[in-house]
């Protein structure tokens, strides 16, 4: 099963392919039953893929990443706030997934563990369920979650947290899948990439049109008549989306080569590239912080 809206955004899929909504119990005893009936129940299941069991018998072709962050009654003092620092979680219960099952996790809970050792973590198994986010809600205590979660559970608000954790999402099927399934892979990727070079022709004409600070996500879609599911399927923000150009100006400067005969070879590919693409460096470089262009 494919997710209504990533579907929806892309209108060739929805034409060449039926979607049929499968039920299925999604909870701590029945889930991997659920992941191992890839390729009978369902084709495909959407979600965050980072768990060393589902890798073992599951591809996953990604599709973007959602944001680490923290869940929390809308009774708790920290709920008025608009975005938490590391430091507004000192002392603090904060419910998490047990280590050992995803790799982003566990690198979480060792930065916490070595560099902030004043939050108190607590494991709550390898899966959560609604009980717990119930749990979450009864007990007054916070809940590592993904910004993908944020509705759902109404007594509780979803933050931000200043920090750059992140798990990758994507599109699970079973390994070697039937002919349908690649054909169906296939055409998202080429929808893919076609949509990203849509969204980056459509920015790089808004940037002679108006400054960086001025453009929004809506401006952006518009332009290029792809729909915001689809930007929020490939980019965070728009600061993901330049990432993502002067990597790929990059690459095709490079010609994907690993190695040149001398180095200046590679070096005047890299400045020819640069100055093709200079209205779109200096606008962006003249509209954004320099820490955020460090950070890029």
């Amino acid at each position: 099963m494919i997710h209504i809206d990533l579907c929806h955004s892309i209108p060739t899929l929805s034409q060449r392919y039926k979607l049929r909504v499968v039920p299925y119990e999604d909870d701590y005893d029945k889930i991997m039953e659920v992941y191992q009936s890839l390729g009978t129940k369902f084709d495909f299941l959407i979600g965050a893929f980072n768990s060393n069991p589902i890798l073992s018998f599951a591809s996953c072709k990604q599709l973007g990443t959602y944001n680490v962050c923290v869940a929390l009654p809308r009774s708790h003092p920290l709920a008025k706030k608009e975005k938490l620092s590391i430091t507004d979680l000192y002392n603090e219960k904060l419910l998490c997934v047990s280590s050992g099952d995803c790799l982003n996790l566990d690198d979480f809970r060792k930065d916490m563990q070595t560099f902030y050792p004043q939050i108190i973590l607590e494991d709550v198994g390898y899966f959560y369920d609604l009980d717990t986010f119930n749990r979450c809600e009864e007990e007054g205590c916070l809940l590592l979650t993904l910004d993908a979660w944020d509705n759902i559970h109404p007594s509780l608000i979803t933050l931000p947290v200043e920090w750059d954790y992140q798990m990758p999402y994507g599109l699970l099927y079973k390994k070697n899948p039937p002919k349908q399934v690649k054909d169906c892979l296939k055409e998202l990727i080429n929808m893919s990439n076609r949509t990203k070079l849509q969204l980056e022709d459509a920015f790089k004409e808004l940037l002679l049109e108006k400054t960086f600070r001025k453009i929004t996500i809506k401006d952006l879609t518009d332009k290029c008549h792809v729909s915001r599911i689809a930007f929020y399927c490939h980019f965070q923000d728009l600061y993901d989306l330049i990432e993502w150009i002067l990597i790929e100006d990059a690459r095709k400067a490079l010609n994907e080569k690993k190695n040149y005969a001398h180095w200046k070879e590679g070096l005047s590919n890299i400045f020819e590239a640069v100055y093709i693409n200079k209205p779109f460096i200096l606008n962006v470089y003249h509209d954004i912080s320099r820490d955020k262009i460090e950070k890029i």
